[in-house]
């Protein structure tokens, strides 16, 4: 757990502008929400390493921040097709072929219930208009171990009906706990916490 000091950074005229057009008056606290929000996607974990927001994100593990992650839902009707035929893999082995509407990606507890984050980043107190207090706290429970990452082959695009989804449930308790020590590690490092 930490606890700590955290001063807005200057609100620049477009965000007052897009804050006022949101209906949002308390500038500093919504700035300080949107960048905790932030602070947990894979581009601001990019943009902390120095690296382009374009490199890609695999290396980063922000699932352990809270499922279901998803990349993204692809609809059939989206792509011209009344169903993507599916080949199932869960886990290297051939599950089943399905027919599904919809094909999703990306980490999920059971594609299904929403899984809280094991490190949590809250405002505790404010100080003045633009300083807060600030707790960063964690707790890696058990149950993370029961997670899964769907990814789909080929990427999907128009008119193309057949697809791959593979279903990997992520098992070891190593991958988990590094996924942990690298959310904290970098979380500290966004917010300047020693």
């Amino acid at each position: 757990m930490k606890i700590f000091e955290f001063k807005v950074p200057t609100i620049s005229p477009q965000e007052r502008k897009a804050f006022n057009l949101l209906g949002f008056s308390d500038h500093e606290a919504i700035k300080l929400l949107t960048i905790i929000g932030y602070s947990t996607t894979k581009v601001f974990w990019k943009l902390a390493d120095n690296k382009s927001y374009k490199v890609p994100g695999f290396p980063y593990n922000t699932w352990i921040l809270g499922l279901p992650r998803k990349s993204k839902d692809f609809q059939s009707q989206e792509f011209g097709i009344p169903y993507f035929d599916i080949t199932l893999y869960e886990d290297q082995t051939s599950y089943k072929r399905v027919k599904w509407n919809v094909i999703k990606t990306g980490y999920s507890h059971n594609n299904v219930d929403r899984r809280i984050g094991a490190i949590a980043i809250k405002p505790i107190k404010r100080l003045s208009k633009d300083s807060w207090i600030i707790i960063l706290y964690g707790f890696l429970s058990k149950d993370w171990y029961d997670i899964y990452h769907y990814g789909v082959t080929p990427p999907p695009k128009a008119k193309v009906s057949q697809y791959i989804v593979k279903k990997h449930r992520i098992k070891a308790s190593s991958l988990v706990n590094d996924a942990f020590k690298e959310a904290w590690v970098m979380l500290k490092k966004i917010y300047g916490v020693k």
